[in-house]
């Protein structure tokens, strides 16, 4: 994926004289020289005179090929040489090309190409060219792909308690579709890009005109068109070429498995990219409340859903602040601490030769490496890896005095309010900015730990997401807005 590892590009290649550009069997071929999944059909008409198709074996549907395009011109064949024989007139390859052109094959997606390149991509991409010999300016591409794919499916990483299942898969065209299913106006507009020199992978930037910015749009579509890679097969390779090299580790794109949430974002004036290949869908801009917001808010009662996102938000707070707060006040502020606590938390750490910010540290590292073995492994052994990790060891740490009981919880709570944050990115930017504030607090106490979160909120002002500020709406002048769709969910009213 990255040029650092990969051999040297050679020398740049002359421009190809004329005759190697032009549209025939033999030059097509010899792009495709040392592919045994070439497949060549030749239809020979008269002497030297011939329709060759060509395509690629597992990418076309072997069926719809031979009844929708083979036996159509075997029986145009047979046509051109019946009227020969009875009049005894000319064939004329040309003459023959622009009865196919003008669509004597009843064959739904046709095309014309002029360029060699064309046919490549089209040929790459699943399509069967049809070139016939004299005619070396132009082919015919019919879309015949026929590729394995996945089934639409339920997602994997966002769990449904109460609504649709239904998830994008990696193939553009069917969630393309499972879009138009769900939004069925005029106004739903896709446009599509090849990106990446080597991969050609389809981008499609898909919104509602109407109701989505232009400017914005215009950004989006100009960082689409200045990717400059050679493949799109991750997707940070796509995340960091959109976002043109920030550096930020909070996500300024939103991904999602499903097609419910991508849709409801689009209506809302949001503008979707899909990838051809991922299985996932990104939204922009994405600002910070919409990181915290799942469709099933949208499935309960307003009050219900008002009071788990405003846990979410308490529990993004502790995620971050919870360990530092507790080496700062462990350290340089015990006064803080109730007695009865205080007393309890020096018995749990009798015995222990680690100071608070080498067992919190520990303890943070460990707890990763868990969440890491966990995800690397095989399901039922991540979930085994996990329970013995986090219970057995866990335990026999606290009895071997590696570290107390007290610092055992702080982590726990930690570790797990940040699960309740819906998005995985952001999450790991919490992870990030938590092991961060530890190290501060162990060194400053609680006016370092209360100077690192006024610089977080400093910088989650100062950010933007394409264009947009990313505390949209609490950074607004228009309060009204906080009390609809924030923190809390208001009542979902009529559209005046």
């Amino acid at each position: 994926m990255f040029n650092d590892w990969r051999l040297k590009k050679g020398p740049v290649i002359p421009k190809k004289n004329l005759k190697e550009d032009a549209i025939t069997i033999e030059n097509v071929e010899s792009e495709f020289s040392n592919s045994d999944d070439l497949i060549v059909k030749n239809i020979k008409i008269i002497g030297n005179k011939k329709i060759s198709i060509v395509c690629i074996d597992g990418l076309v549907n072997a069926l719809l090929l031979d009844q929708n395009v083979i036996k159509p011109l075997l029986k145009l064949k047979n046509q051109v040489v019946s009227n020969r024989e009875n009049k005894d007139i000319k064939i004329k390859m040309p003459s023959i090309f622009k009865s196919i052109e003008d669509g004597i094959i009843p064959h739904i997606e046709m095309e014309i190409v002029t360029k060699k390149k064309d046919i490549l991509d089209h040929v790459l991409s699943g399509s069967a060219c049809v070139i016939l010999s004299d005619v070396k300016d132009k082919a015919i591409i019919f879309d015949v792909k026929g590729y394995e794919k996945r089934t639409i499916s339920e997602p994997t990483n966002e769990n449904i308690v109460k609504g649709s299942k239904e998830s994008f898969n990696e193939t553009l065209r069917d969630n393309t579709g499972l879009i138009r299913r769900r939004i069925r106006s005029k106004d739903l507009k896709i446009q599509e890009f090849d990106v990446g020199t080597e991969t050609n992978t389809k981008v499609a930037v898909v919104y509602m005109e109407g109701s989505t910015d232009k400017k914005i749009l215009d950004k989006v579509i100009k960082r689409i068109k200045n990717i400059d890679t050679d493949s799109i097969i991750a997707p940070a390779s796509f995340e960091e070429q959109m976002l043109e090299g920030s550096k930020s580790i909070f996500p300024s794109m939103l991904y999602t498995e499903r097609v419910d949430k991508f849709t409801a974002n689009l209506i809302e004036g949001e503008i979707g990219i899909i990838i051809d290949g991922l299985s996932i869908a990104y939204t922009v801009p994405a600002v910070f409340n919409m990181f915290f917001q799942v469709p099933e808010d949208y499935s309960f009662n307003y009050a219900i859903a008002s009071i788990i996102r405003i846990i979410r938000y308490i529990a993004a707070f502790f995620t971050i602040f919870i360990p530092g707060f507790y080496v700062a006040v462990s350290t340089f502020h015990p006064e803080m601490i109730p007695i009865e606590l205080s007393l309890s938390i020096i018995k749990s750490k009798e015995g222990v030769p680690f100071t608070s910010i080498l067992e919190v540290v520990f303890m943070l590292i460990a707890f990763e490496m868990l969440i890491e073995a966990g995800a690397r492994l095989p399901k039922l052994l991540g979930q085994t890896v996990s329970i013995v990790g986090g219970l057995i060891v866990g335990e026999a740490a606290v009895n071997a005095k590696f570290t107390s009981p007290a610092v055992v919880v702080v982590v726990a709570i930690a570790g797990i309010t940040g699960f309740l944050i819906p998005n995985q990115d952001l999450t790991s930017s919490f992870r990030i900015l938590r092991l961060v504030l530890v190290l501060v607090a162990g060194v400053t106490g609680l006016y370092g730990l209360t100077l690192g979160l006024i610089l977080i909120i400093y910088y989650l002002t100062s950010k933007e997401s394409f264009g947009v500020p990313y505390l949209v709406p609490f950074t607004s002048n228009n309060f009204k807005n906080l009390g609809k769709d924030t923190i809390v969910r208001g009542i979902m009213a009529k559209k005046e």
